[in-house]
């Protein structure tokens, strides 16, 4: 290893040691490149900040979100009630029309 390198591993070591950033670290001569790069990505870790945000309040929604549930649920109920309706009544013209149907081929 140069003797540069060495001195920055020493330094990023003793940084790594100082800090809560886990490592693993080689102490072999051929592992040293990934080494230097284990150090210098906790190094870089040990800077990230988070900063948690909760994206959405609901708790002041709850009694809107509920108003608008029973709203959706009568509105639903008054389409039920229109599509029986225009059902009868589809189904009554069906029959009269089956009955003149039936009528004009009894005629023939």
């Amino acid at each position: 290893m140069e003797k540069g390198n060495r001195q920055v591993v020493v330094s990023t070591l003793q940084f790594a040691c100082t800090d809560d950033v886990p490592t693993n670290l080689a102490t072999a001569e051929s592992c040293s490149l990934e080494t230097l790069s284990t150090l210098k990505f906790a190094q870089r870790a040990k800077f990230i900040k988070n900063n948690a945000v909760v994206n959405e309040d609901a708790s002041g929604d709850v009694v809107a979100m509920r108003l608008q549930i029973q709203q959706l649920k009568h509105e639903l109920q008054i389409l039920h009630a229109q599509i029986g309706a225009v059902t009868s009544e589809r189904e009554q013209q069906m029959r009269s029309l089956t009955d003149k149907i039936a009528k004009m081929e009894a005629e023939l």
